[in-house]
C-alpha cells in the first residue's frame, strides 16, 4: 500500500481518513510499521478504552507486540 505514505514516510491524509482507529485521524493502522508505531505511542493522550481499541487494531499486523503491550497495560 504505497499510497498510504508520503515521500517522507508519514501516513498520508487519505490513510488517516481511511485507517484511523480514533477520531480526527489519530492512530492510522494499515501495515506492520504503523501498527508498531501505534503500539509505541498508545499512552500519549489516550484513555484506557482508546488504548484497548488501538491494540485491537494493531493486533492484525503485529499480534505478538500487541499481546505484550496488552499485558503491559494490565500490569500497569
Amino acid at each position: 500500500m504505497a499510497g498510504n505514505r508520503t515521500p517522507s514516510g508519514s501516513p498520508s491524509a487519505d490513510a488517516r481518513d481511511k485507517h484511523a482507529v480514533l477520531s480526527d485521524g489519530r492512530f492510522p493502522i494499515f501495515d506492520r510499521d504503523s501498527a508498531l508505531a501505534a503500539i509505541k505511542l498508545r499512552g500519549r493522550g489516550t484513555t484506557r478504552a482508546e488504548r484497548k481499541k488501538i491494540l485491537t487494531a494493531a493486533a492484525k499486523y503485529a499480534p505478538k507486540e500487541a499481546a505484550a503491550a496488552r499485558q503491559e497495560d494490565i500490569n500497569a
